[in-house]
């Protein structure tokens, strides 16, 4: 099997493992997964793999994040309200809203997301995003005795990671 065909099996796999494991929020969960492990040991070949995944999600989310925003906008009359309590019960009745929560559901619910930067460290130790304190603007920040993560910003990083120093650890054919 090609090592495209290969990663991307393992990767759906990996996908459909985080998905039934979506309600935790300990990392073990996601990580304790045999797909997970087959994509840690293609080695330094799979991190364009890894990198042309990470750039798919980023796509999705933001195309679901412009699309939340639109269908807020046409609901609620405004982009600035949390869907929680009254505005969520509120948006959820229009159908295109119910609509975008099933494909939402469908397209990035179970997209290892975050967890990409832990196949990334097993495969290169050195690898590390920068960890910030509280109010730093990183996407890694310290808050008392926990460690913050801005989502959307950690897979930006992680992408930039792998532009700036990919090359140090993938051959050229």
């Amino acid at each position: 099997m090609a090592l495209e065909d290969l990663f991307a099996q393992k990767a759906e796999e990996w996908k459909t493992h985080c998905y039934n494991n979506s309600y935790h929020s300990n990392p073990h969960f996601y990580l304790d997964c045999d797909a997970y492990r087959s994509i840690i040991t293609l080695g330094p070949q799979a991190l364009p793999l890894i990198k042309e995944q990470l750039q798919k999600e980023v796509a999705l989310d933001q195309k679901y994040h412009q699309e939340r925003d639109r269908l807020k906008l046409k609901v609620l009359g405004t982009t600035d309200i949390e869907l929680k309590g009254e505005p969520y019960f509120k948006i959820l009745k229009d159908p295109e809203y119910q609509l975008f929560e099933i494909n939402y559901k469908n397209e990035i619910m179970g997209n290892p997301g975050i967890y990409w930067c832990n196949a990334l460290k097993a495969i290169i130790p050195e690898f590390a995003l920068p960890i910030g304190e509280r109010g730093s603007g990183l996407p890694v920040e310290r808050i008392g005795g926990f460690v913050a993560l801005n989502v959307d910003a950690v897979k930006q990083a992680t992408i930039q990671w792998l532009e700036e120093n990919m090359g140090k650890y993938v051959q050229k054919e």
